[in-house]
């Protein structure tokens, strides 16, 4: 069932086989960026007992071994620490007083909103 390595990506499937949820693009991104590749498992609105071992809902959802990690935005972390450990982002980004880091404070403060 696993893909290169033991990974899969669980992905958001219609009645065709496209792939149209953009949350799902941004993990095939992510492991297409990290030159990964993982096996694509479509996940259609009523098989959600495929995701039944993440204890998650919602895809997409990356199984990397024995590791489970859901949310793109957390999957792109995950790929993108050397260690593969999971940690929070916010700590990647730059420290406070240095000219980018109000960029991103205001990107990060304005998302919250």
């Amino acid at each position: 069932m696993a893909g290169a390595d033991g990974r899969v990506l669980f992905e958001l499937a219609g009645a065709e086989p496209r792939r149209f949820s953009p949350f799902c693009w941004r993990a095939r991104f992510a492991l297409a960026h990290k030159g990964l590749e993982a096996k694509l498992e479509p996940v259609r609105f009523c098989d959600k007992g495929k995701l039944a071992a993440s204890g998650q809902t919602l895809v997409p959802v990356l199984v990397d071994g024995a590791r489970i990690v859901h949310d793109s935005f957390a999957i792109a972390c995950y790929l993108a620490t050397p260690i593969r450990t999971v940690r929070r982002c916010s700590a990647a980004l730059p420290r406070v007083g240095s000219r980018s880091s109000s960029i991103a404070g205001g990107i990060s403060r304005s998302a919250r909103i």
